[in-house]
C-alpha cells in the first residue's frame, strides 16, 4: 500500500519508520529541509532504540522515501498520515510555573498541510495523528478535508514509538465510516488490536483525556511520596505498590463511567480527613479538597440542569423528584449519598424537593409532569413507568427514551 506522510517529527519519523517495516511503501516529507538532509544521510536525531539503523534499512530498500516536495509524498497515496506539529506558545509546556492563562495549541501548521492535501490529493483517505482538542477536526479540518479524513492519534512514549505502534491496547479512530473502514483494514493487516470508532469529538477527547489521565495519576503517586516523607515510618513505594496490586476496584475499567458523584460511609468522608491531614503537614497542595470541591460542584452543575428544565416548560410542577436517596443500588445506607447532597443544593435554591427510594422513602408519587432525577441507578427507577409530559434527567445514561412515552429524557453527557 501507497502511504503519504506529512510531518516526520520525533513523533512522525518513527512511525513512519514501523510503518515501512511492515511492507508499506512510505513517501514522507516534512518543511524543514535541514532535517530532511539528515534524515537522507541515516541521522535521525532521536533517542529511539535503533531507529538510525530502522531508518538507514528501510531508505535501502526504498520502503521509506523522502520527498523534497509534498505533492510528491501525497499523490495517488492510498493513505496519508498527518502528523505535524500542533505547539503551544512558549511557556506552556511545564517547563515553568503554571502562571500563564490556559490557552489552546496552535492548529496553524494542521491547517496549512490539510489545504495542500486537499488541492494534491482531494479525494485520498487523510488520517490526522496530530494532538488537538475536541471540537477541533468538525471546526478546523472538515471544512477543508470534508468527509476524507479520520483523527487517528497515537497513544506512544517516546523512547518506544515502534512497540506501542505495533503492540497497542488499542487503535482509536474518529470520523466517518468511509475512512474508518480503509483504517481498520490497514491496520488489521499489521497488528491485533481492538479497533474503537466514534466520531471526531469522542476520539479526540479519548486521547486528550488518555493524556491527562496519566498525569493525575503520577500527582496522586507523588502526593504518596510526600506523606510517606512527612509522617516518617512509611515507604511511598510499598504504598503505591499495594494500591497498584488493586486490580478490581482501582486499576480497572470499575467507576469509568458518568454518573453521580462517590457515597458512602468511606469514600467523602476519607477525603475530608486526608485534606485535614495535608493541612497538617503542610503538604505542597492539597488535592483531597479539590477532589471534594469537584464533586459539589458537578452536583450543582445537574442542579443547573434541572432548573434549565423547569424554565422551559412552565407547565411543569414545580416539585423536583429525585429517584433514589441511598449512595447507590441494594442498600438503605444514606451515608454520603450524592443525592442528599444534589437535593440540599436544589432546595438552596428554592426547588421543593421530593424523593422516591425503593428501600427508604417509597412516597406516593401522582401522574403530574414533573422533573425527575435519577440519582440512584436502582432497576426499578430505570424502567419506572414516568408521567406523561415529564422529563428525565439521567446522569448514568440508563434511562431509554424509546421505552418512556411522551416523556423527555436528558441522558447526560450522551446525545448520541
Amino acid at each position: 500500500m501507497k502511504i503519504g506522510f506529512v510531518g516526520l517529527g520525533k513523533l512522525g519519523l518513527p512511525v513512519a519508520l514501523t510503518i515501512a517495516s511492515k511492507g508499506h511503501k512510505v513517501y514522507g516529507f516534512d518543511t524543514d529541509i535541514d532535517k530532511m538532509r539528515r534524515y537522507a544521510n541515516g541521522e535521525s536525531g532521536l533517542w529511539e532504540p535503533g531507529i538510525d539503523q530502522n531508518l538507514v534499512r528501510c531508505l535501502d530498500d526504498n520502503s521509506l522515501r523522502l520527498q523534497g516536495q509534498i505533492n510528491k509524498a501525497v499523490a495517488d497515496s492510498n493513505i496519508i498520515f498527518v502528523a505535524v506539529p500542533t505547539p503551544h506558545e512558549l511557556g506552556y509546556g511545564g517547563e515553568i510555573p503554571d502562571r500563564l492563562p490556559p490557552r489552546d495549541f496552535d492548529y496553524s501548521y494542521l491547517r496549512q498541510a490539510c489545504k495542500a492535501i486537499a488541492e494534491i490529493n482531494p479525494a485520498g483517505v487523510v488520517a490526522i495523528i496530530s494532538t488537538v482538542l475536541p471540537g477541533t477536526s468538525r471546526r478546523e479540518i472538515l471544512p477543508i478535508l470534508g468527509d476524507h479524513f479520520i483523527y487517528n492519534p497515537a497513544f506512544i512514549a517516546m523512547g518506544q514509538t515502534e512497540e506501542d505502534y505495533l503492540d497497542p491496547e488499542f487503535v482509536l479512530c474518529g470520523g466517518p465510516d468511509g475512512p474508518a473502514g480503509v483504517l481498520r483494514e490497514f491496520y488489521s493487516g499489521m497488528m491485533e488490536a481492538q479497533f474503537l470508532h466514534g466520531t471526531f469529538e469522542e476520539a479526540e477527547l479519548v486521547k486528550i483525556m488518555y493524556n491527562t489521565f496519566i498525569g493525575w495519576k503520577i500527582v496522586f503517586a507523588n502526593t504518596v511520596m510526600e506523606i510517606c516523607h512527612k509522617i516518617g515510618n512509611a515507604n511511598c513505594d510499598r504504598v503505591s505498590y499495594a494500591l497498584g496490586q488493586a486490580t478490581d476496584r482501582i486499576i480497572s475499567s470499575k467507576y469509568m463511567f458518568g454518573g453521580m458523584g462517590d457515597g458512602g460511609a468511606c469514600h467523602p468522608r476519607d477525603n475530608i480527613a486526608m485534606s485535614y491531614l495535608c493541612e497538617q503537614l503542610g503538604i505542597a497542595y492539597d488535592p483531597f479538597s479539590f477532589i471534594m470541591r469537584i464533586r459539589t460542584e458537578q452536583a450543582r452543575y445537574l442542579a443547573d440542569l434541572v432548573l434549565e428544565e423547569l424554565v422551559k416548560d412552565a407547565d411543569l410542577d414545580l416539585k423536583v423528584v429525585i429517584m433514589g436517596k441511598t449512595y447507590k443500588p441494594d442498600t438503605d445506607l444514606l451515608d454520603g449519598s450524592p443525592s442528599l447532597l444534589l437535593g440540599h443544593i436544589l432546595k438552596e435554591r428554592g426547588v421543593e424537593v421530593q424523593w422516591y427510594d425503593p428501600a427508604v422513602c417509597k412516597s406516593t408519587i401522582d401522574r403530574t409532569p414533573r422533573v425527575f432525577v435519577l440519582a440512584t441507578p436502582w432497576t426499578d427507577l430505570v424502567y419506572y413507568d414516568y408521567p406523561t409530559g415529564s422529563v428525565v434527567i439521567d446522569p448514568w445514561g440508563l434511562v431509554m427514551a424509546d421505552n418512556q412515552n411522551f416523556v423527555k429524557v436528558v441522558r447526560v453527557g450522551r446525545s448520541r
